[in-house]
């Protein structure tokens, strides 16, 4: 018995693990190419049928690596006479750019003679991806044709970590573009505040060259402390990165989840101290699950857009897989 239960609950996690869906405002723009590239043959990609030849390639940036699922996919693109192009596609890079997150994906055609070309480009109205279950359309993608202009300043990465009453900020940027610096922000109390500026090193605020920057935050803060760059450009325009969320120095090594109860929809998670990937699921009080995280590797994560509620957050360790399960409360305002 106690095996057929356990074969049970496996299957059911495997159904309920459904994929994130893409975001389409988080799409900056998409070109085509012709040409072959380094793209694979058919029989390399699981889901190519093997006869089919290269027809050029498909390339959308993202505004960051993490607005990308791990199994996204292309599965149509549709033209402004609501035709359907009938190519099968297969990622085969990624990579950071100073024009945002690259994927690039082949494209492939039973037919020799039909091509991905520029001519096509500013025809394709619709992109619709597939990650795992999940089906999403971007509409009215015409209007992103082309490469996007470089970023003012492309983040590489950026990280918090605390060491007993002191959090470390680091973070380095891939190119800079008219950059004056960043302002490093804090908010312990639900108010950001500013807690040090840090000058871009680049030469007049430009460099196409990796530049790291390093601050230490006296922080005795024995609860969550959530910290963010506030990067600056030289004419005073701004924008904001992801956050990042350290423990207090009294907190225990276990995982953190907060606010709860919640008053806007939104639930923090700061992970445990051991390093590692995560499967996150939230589910209602019928056992639904109405969102997923698949292997999350980042040391917090933070889910929003939850209705009022109770749910259970059950966060899965891929390495061991131990499981637990968190309460928390949704009361929107």
């Amino acid at each position: 018995m106690k095996q057929i239960l356990l074969v049970l609950l496996a299957f059911s996690l495997s159904l309920s693990l459904k994929a994130q869906a893409v975001n389409c405002d988080l799409i900056l723009g998409f070109d085509v190419n012709a040409g072959t590239g380094n793209c694979p043959e058919a029989s390399s990609c699981s889901n190519v049928t093997n006869t089919f030849l290269v027809s050029g390639r498909l390339q959308l940036y993202f505004a960051s690596e993490g607005a990308v699922p791990s199994d996204l996919v292309v599965s149509q693109l549709i033209d402004a006479d609501g035709n359907v192009y009938d190519f099968q596609f297969c990622e085969s890079s990624r990579q950071l750019t100073n024009k945002g997150f690259l994927v690039e994906y082949c494209a492939y055609s039973e037919n020799k003679n039909q091509k991905l070309n520029l001519g096509q480009l500013g025809r394709i109205v619709s992109i619709t991806f597939t990650s795992g279950t999940e089906t999403t359309t971007c509409e009215d993608i015409s209007k992103l044709t082309g490469q996007p202009a470089a970023l003012p300043v492309s983040m590489k990465a950026f990280t918090a970590t605390r060491s007993k009453q002191t959090v470390g900020i680091k973070f380095e940027t891939l190119s800079e573009s008219n950059n004056k610096g960043f302002y490093v922000q804090r908010n312990t109390n639900g108010t950001w505040e500013n807690i040090a500026f840090i000058f871009s090193k680049a030469d007049n605020g430009n460099s196409g060259t990796p530049i790291s920057y390093e601050y230490n935050d006296m922080n005795p803060i024995k609860g969550v402390s959530q910290y963010r760059l506030q990067q600056v450009d030289i004419d005073l325009r701004f924008r904001y990165s992801e956050i990042r969320m350290v423990r207090g120095e009294e907190q225990p090594a276990k995982h953190l989840l907060f606010p709860n109860p919640s008053n806007d929809g939104k639930i923090n998670i700061v992970f445990d101290l051991k390093s590692g990937t995560r499967n996150v699921l939230v589910s209602d009080m019928s056992g639904r699950v109405v969102k997923s995280f698949r292997n999350v590797s980042a040391a917090n994560l933070s889910i929003d857009n939850l209705e009022n509620g109770v749910y259970s957050i059950q966060i899965i360790d891929l390495s061991t897989a131990v499981s637990s399960v968190e309460k928390v409360i949704i009361k929107r305002r």
